[in-house]
C-alpha cells in the first residue's frame, strides 16, 4: 500500500489539504494497513453508546436531559445535579473501562491511575487533560441513563427500554496536583465496577464493522 502522502502529489486534480486533514488521513491509512496485517488493536464499546453517542459539546447548565435518536434506537441521559452531563471527551471512559472489562474478564476492573485513559488514547500526560478526565469519571458515575427501541407497526406500538448507570460502584484515588504517584496500597486501589445492565446490553467491538464481536460477563 503506497503511503496518502505520496499519493497526493500524483492526483490529476491539485488538492490543498491542510496538516490535520494529512494526519487523519494517515491514521485512516494506518487503521487499513494494520487490519490487513492481522494486527489491529480492538477497543470495546458498550451498545448504546455506539449506536447513539454522548453529546459532543457541553451541554447549557441548565438542559435537564439530552436526547438522541438513530433510527428506531434512542438514548436519554439525566446528568448528576452537581457533577453534570458527560460529553465530548467524556466519552472515552466507557471505551476504556469496556476494553478493560474485556481483558480483565470481569465487570469489576482495577487499574493504577486515571492518567492510563491518557496513555491508551495516546493523550498529552498535561494537567488539563488529567483533570478533564478525572471529572470524565465523575460524570459518567453519575449520569442515570435509559436506551432502548420502539418500533411502529401497523396494529400496534414495540417497545423495548431499560435503565441503568454504567457504573454501578466506583473508588477513585487521585492527586489534587495533577501528578498521580504510585498507589500507597490495597486500600487506596482504583476499582470501578460495570453496571450489570450496561454489561447485559452487550459489549461491542470497536472496528471497522462494530457488530463483529459481542462481549458478556
Amino acid at each position: 500500500m503506497e503511503p496518502v502522502r505520496d499519493i497526493i502529489p500524483q492526483l490529476p486534480i491539485k488538492m490543498e489539504i491542510t496538516k490535520r486533514q494529512l494526519r487523519k488521513l494517515e491514521m485512516i491509512e494506518g487503521v487499513r494497513r494494520d487490519r490487513e496485517r492481522g494486527s489491529q488493536e480492538l477497543a470495546y464499546n458498550a451498545r448504546p453508546f455506539v449506536l447513539c453517542g454522548l453529546p459532543l459539546r457541553r451541554p447549557p447548565k441548565d438542559q435537564l436531559c439530552y436526547t438522541r435518536t438513530n433510527g428506531k434506537f434512542f438514548l436519554e441521559i439525566t446528568p448528576h445535579p452537581k457533577l453534570g452531563m458527560p460529553y465530548g471527551q467524556d466519552r472515552l471512559v466507557p471505551i476504556w473501562a469496556a476494553t478493560l472489562a474485556v481483558f480483565q474478564k470481569d465487570r469489576t476492573i482495577r487499574f493504577n491511575s486515571p492518567s492510563q485513559v491518557l496513555d491508551y488514547f495516546e493523550l498529552p500526560k498535561n494537567g488539563y487533560h488529567y483533570k478533564r478526565i478525572v471529572h470524565g469519571f465523575e460524570r459518567i458515575f453519575g449520569a442515570t441513563i435509559f436506551f432502548g427501541m420502539e418500533e411502529q407497526r401497523k396494529k400496534e406500538i414495540i417497545s423495548n427500554w431499560a435503565r441503568f448507570h454504567f457504573f454501578d460502584k466506583m473508588q477513585l484515588w487521585y492527586h489534587r496536583d495533577d501528578n498521580q504517584q504510585p498507589l500507597p496500597g490495597d486500600d487506596f486501589a482504583n476499582i470501578i465496577q460495570l453496571g450489570l445492565a450496561a454489561t447485559m446490553l452487550q459489549i461491542l467491538t470497536l472496528s471497522a464493522n462494530p457488530f463483529i464481536c459481542n462481549e458478556r460477563f
